[in-house]
């Protein structure tokens, strides 16, 4: 974009990223969330959570950062497994595990 002084402006993208609180730090789906995080309970049979992350991918976001606490090993195997985990994915996930978090204010903490 030309100023007219002679020099150049030159537009800089903004990269939208986003937090994804995969966890609520409760238990009021007990005994259904016993063995599973509540992000991959299914809903017409396709984890909760895809449903995010597809709507964050489709609104631009380019980095996702998923905090969890509560059965963060099923869930980063989950995305290592989904298509986020694949070379050519729209977006770039990350999964983060907070282990001393007891509220969300502490996991956005950390």
């Amino acid at each position: 974009m030309d100023t007219g002084s002679g020099s150049t402006k030159v537009e800089e993208k903004e990269e939208l990223k986003a937090v994804v609180l995969a966890d609520t730090f409760d238990e009021l789906f007990q005994p259904m969330t016993q063995n599973r995080p509540r992000s991959l309970l299914p809903l017409c049979n396709v984890p909760m959570i895809e449903y995010t992350l597809e709507m964050l991918a489709l609104s631009g976001v380019v980095e996702a950062f998923i905090m969890c606490k509560a059965h963060a090993d099923k869930l980063t195997a989950y995305i290592k497994q989904s298509q986020w985990a694949r070379g050519h994915a729209q977006m770039k996930v990350f999964v983060r595990t907070v282990r001393h978090a007891t509220t969300i204010g502490d996991a956005l903490r950390a």
